[in-house]
């Protein structure tokens, strides 16, 4: 798989409403082993991984409309930094950030560092 098709399944991982879709998508990206950081913990694992996904999906995405748009990413060898926003339905942005993500060999997601940016509105 290509970086850019890469990239926009990591963004729709994100994005789907689908379970079984999301599920998939994990699978496929991430490493049976990896870890996902943000500024609350960690989690490990891709079932940890795609829970941490779904209750940030429920939340925002089937709960308040909000939607995850690709800015553009950058990659350094086994590095991927991915830029992104959410917008609300009415296209304000509420929040940028950040994924940089740490690749194996095998081109799977090993390490997720996520960064969120709340804008205020």
């Amino acid at each position: 798989m290509n970086d850019t098709t890469f990239v926009s399944q990591y963004i729709a991982a994100w994005s789907t409403t689908s379970d079984e879709e999301r599920n998939k998508l994990v699978d496929q990206l991430y490493a049976p082993d990896a870890v996902f950081y943000n500024e609350m913990g960690e989690v490990h694992g891709q079932e940890a991984i795609a829970a941490q996904i779904k209750s940030v999906n429920v939340r925002d995405i089937q709960n308040k409309g909000i939607q995850n748009h690709l800015l553009g990413f950058e990659k350094n060898h086994n590095l991927l930094n991915i830029s992104w926003q959410m917008l609300a339905p009415n296209d304000a942005v509420v929040a940028d950030g950040a994924s940089i993500l740490l690749l194996d060999d095998a081109g799977k997601i090993v390490q997720d560092y996520i960064f969120v940016r709340p804008v205020s509105q």
